[in-house]
């Protein structure tokens, strides 16, 4: 049960957040759902796991679905389609071949680009603060 004080919280927190911290978020998100999934697997979870991977598949469709095509560099954009479009049919392979182990790549796909857009995220920071 969420406390009406958490939910709060919760809100709050990301109506204020900047878009940066909303994409990593969904990363952090999207990760950890990946492995619930396989941890779930291996405990014969099926149900629970196959509820989690279906939530790591929205986060990924969601940053699929939301990238900046008008503003973004266009190299980067093709390039993260790419991934992306990759990782939702590999998650759906996996859905229907029930193949979770299979969900360790795409966690480290989610790790990688996790990381790089958290040093993006630094890196504007930093500049932002020079200004």
């Amino acid at each position: 049960m969420v406390r009406p004080g958490a939910s709060a919280y919760q809100k709050t927190s990301v109506e204020s957040a900047s878009r940066e911290e909303i994409l990593l978020k969904l990363f952090e998100g999207g990760i950890r759902f990946l492995r619930y999934a396989r941890e779930s697997w291996k405990k014969g979870e099926k149900a629970r796991a196959r509820d989690f991977r279906s939530k790591a598949m929205a986060i990924i469709t969601e940053l699929h679905a939301t990238l900046d095509r008008e503003k973004g560099d266009k190299e980067l954009v093709r390039q993260l389609e790419e991934l992306y479009a990759f990782m939702i049919k590999e998650m759906v392979r996996i859905g229907v071949e029930d193949d979770f182990d299979a969900l360790k790549d795409i966690e480290e796909i989610m790790q990688k680009l996790y990381d790089g857009f958290k040093d993006a995220a630094t890196q504007l920071r930093k500049q932002n603060l020079g200004k």
